[in-house]
């Protein structure tokens, strides 16, 4: 049933792909003669994923609240972006130089900014 590749499946893996196969010929997702042949491709592509910290999220947050007034017609008196913007990229820099005082002044910055704009949005409607 199982045809090998190149790269060998560990026996927990192939427990788990012979009961996902179970699954689907119960369900009537497949049909057993679809099953006289299975091609098992193993390899695993490295993604280039970041994690989301605190700085990126309330940078996004900012960005996406100013970008929500704007559309709303909302006029901001002062929109912080370009500002959380940088200190987003230094709270990253200081994290790599394991400088985290620095870090959390720039994410208290992020933090009231973002509370700022929140606030000015609110007054408006």
């Amino acid at each position: 049933m199982f045809e090998s590749s190149k790269h060998a499946i560990a026996a927990e893996g192939k427990i788990l792909f012979a009961e996902t196969i179970r699954i689907a010929q119960d369900s009537k997702a497949i049909k057993p003669e679809e099953m006289s042949r299975v091609i098992v491709d193993a390899r695993v592509m490295k993604k280039n994923i970041t994690f989301p910290t605190d700085a990126k999220l309330l940078y996004k947050a900012i960005a996406k609240g100013v970008k929500l007034a704007k559309h709303a017609g909302i006029k901001l008196r002062q929109t912080y972006l370009r500002k959380a913007q940088r200190a987003a990229i230094d709270a990253a820099k200081y994290v790599h130089a394991k400088q985290w005082k620095c870090n959390q002044r720039k994410i208290q910055d992020l933090k009231n900014w973002l509370g700022r704009t929140d606030h000015w949005t609110y007054e408006k409607r």
